[in-house]
């Protein structure tokens, strides 16, 4: 369940009728501890679901040899394998000029790995996702895509989640793209989605809710999540903070956990 290196010998994806081996490429941390493989919550019962689909799933990401943190879950398919990349990244200046050295060997690690897929799915946005995204469509016809942040691009953002996403849009990127939310002018092969982690019957039941919901004084607002600076979570205190000089009634619960823990409480 936590074996280093893919096994090899598959035939090729160009002779099976349904492709059978999915590589998975994220750039989420993976722990391997007590036994078990697991990663952040909500990202692992959505690769159980993969696990599901396909007899083999090898998932190409960083793995860290430690206790999963209290947002972790373990996955539940025997079917999940790890082929594990170099783990190098984060916001300070020192983490990004880390990840000069790291390119080479995420575009040779990942290479090897798609080279036995038969079919490939990529994550992004993320570092290893930019590098997946630029070759994946060079070593399968089986492609697909999940782009997990806000599509139509925001402020200050970096020029490889740019980059990222007009890869994705283009011709050069021949499968489907799951992004949130419906945005004009997609390409056909840009598809809405909103998370595989909800059934059908929850999401019904959810917009039930919703629409009997009266908006009273205070407003409540609740932020559930991991604690992360792509999250902008500072962005929605700051936000609260101006309603408040405003004398709007509003009160703001975060509930999570993570690296900007200490700094949005202060």
């Amino acid at each position: 369940m936590t074996s280093a290196t893919p096994p090899a010998g598959l035939t090729p994806p160009s002779r099976l009728s349904v492709p059978k081996r999915l590589l998975i490429v994220s750039h989420v941390p993976h722990y391997a501890y007590d036994g078990q493989l697991g990663a952040y919550g909500p990202y692992a019962r959505e690769i159980d679901v993969w696990a599901d689909l396909f007899e083999t799933v090898v998932i190409a990401a960083p793995v860290r040899q430690r206790a999963f943190p209290g947002d972790c879950v373990p996955f539940t398919r025997p079917n999940i394998s790890m082929c594990p990349q170099r783990d190098a990244g984060g916001d300070t200046v020192a983490a990004k000029l880390g990840l000069l050295p790291a390119v080479p060997a995420w575009i040779v690690g990942l290479a090897r790995a798609m080279r036995t897929a038969d079919a490939i799915h990529v994550r992004c946005p993320g570092n290893l996702g930019l590098i997946g995204a630029a070759i994946a469509p060079l070593f399968s016809r089986y492609l697909v895509a999940k782009y997990a942040g806000q599509w139509n691009g925001h402020v200050g953002e970096s020029v490889p989640t740019r980059l990222q996403r007009l890869m994705l849009r283009s011709a050069w990127w021949r499968g489907p793209v799951t992004v949130y939310g419906e945005w004009p002018d997609q390409p056909a092969h840009v598809v809405p989605f909103f998370t595989s982690m909800m059934t059908a019957e929850q999401v019904e039941h959810a917009v039930r809710v919703a629409a009997d919901k009266r908006i009273e004084q205070p407003l409540r607002v609740l932020y559930s999540g991991t604690l992360e600076t792509r999250k902008r979570v500072d962005a929605l205190i700051d936000a609260i903070t101006q309603l408040a000089a405003e004398n709007i009634s509003v009160e703001l619960a975060i509930v999570g956990d993570g690296p900007q823990r200490a700094a949005l409480r202060a």
